[in-house]
């Protein structure tokens, strides 16, 4: 459901807020505009963080130096954006997690592969999906003065450290965000404010 907000709360007006001063919780007023950007654009959930070191940096460089990226040689090059989105955007305050849910049903008769892969790939490339809608998110903060950086599994960011701080559920053993009492069927998004 969306969030509504004030009509005098405007993201020009909120934008402002976002700038000053440093740190501290989000003002409620930006958070509803940002909400409305956001689900306007049709992601089933955002929540919001407070940026520092990015969470839990500890298990990923770990699990890097167990060598368990194998092959994945780009994981170690941006391991400063991943560990800290100010050593990119130095002026970042929030994360915004983004989340889009991916169901399909199941076909009565699946053909090819369909059945045999993860339910999420039955559809079109998510990345292409959520990509398009976080251009226009990014292009509409721009428009508001509102500077910002991110994406989807493709960028130097952990996605489900920065859900979990945000309180969009937690990972479950399987490397699965869950959101309790909801679903495991989304694909998620970070964009840094």
């Amino acid at each position: 459901m969306p969030v509504r907000s004030h009509p005098t709360n405007s993201p020009a007006v909120c934008a402002s807020a976002l700038s000053s001063g440093p740190g501290g919780p989000l003002p409620h007023a930006l958070r509803t505009q940002l909400t409305q950007l956001a689900t306007a654009l049709d992601f089933d959930a955002v929540r919001f963080a407070s940026v520092g070191p990015t969470p839990h940096i500890d298990a990923y460089d770990a699990w890097l130096a167990a060598g368990h990226h194998a092959d994945m040689h780009y994981l170690p090059t941006g391991r400063d954006e991943r560990a800290d989105p100010r050593s990119r955007m130095p002026t970042v305050r929030t994360a915004m997690v983004l989340g889009l849910r991916h169901g399909h049903r199941r076909p009565d008769r699946p053909a090819g592969l369909m059945g045999q892969v993860a339910r999420y790939a039955w559809g079109r490339d998510y990345h292409n999906i959520i990509g398009k809608r976080l251009r226009k998110l990014r292009k509409r903060l721009s428009a508001e003065g509102i500077e910002s950086w991110g994406g989807v599994d493709t960028a130097p960011i952990l996605e489900r450290a920065w859900a979990g701080a945000a309180g969009l559920g937690f990972t479950g053993k399987n490397c699965v965000q869950i959101l309790p009492g909801d679903t495991s069927w989304m694909v998620l998004a970070v964009v840094f404010l």
